[in-house]
């Protein structure tokens, strides 16, 4: 196992080959920091404790399942439609547009 650490162009490096692989055999540059921000390339969701922050296209409702405190960016936007909130249940439903 490899001792991870941040390189100067800011991208999280082991020690074998300046990449990281997480669950995949190929290593990828999964984490970047430029002036401040942090780009985590992790697919379309990522697990912040129990909860989740997810996007995707469209209402999450029916789709996605997620704890209650977790929220949804619809990348295709509108009034009321472009962040949802998991207020209730444990499955796919009870998300509600902010």
């Amino acid at each position: 196992m490899s001792t991870l650490h941040l390189g100067t162009e800011g991208y999280l490096k082991d020690g074998v080959n300046g990449k990281v692989g997480i669950g995949t055999a190929s290593p990828q540059e999964v984490l970047e920091v430029q002036a401040g921000n942090v780009k985590i390339s992790a697919g379309y969701s990522y697990l912040i404790g129990n909860v989740r922050i997810c996007t995707g296209s469209g209402s999450p409702n029916g789709l996605i399942s997620a704890p209650p405190g977790s929220i949804y960016l619809n990348t295709s936007g509108g009034s009321g439609t472009t962040l949802y909130v998991k207020e209730s249940g444990s499955g796919s439903t009870g998300w509600v547009g902010k």
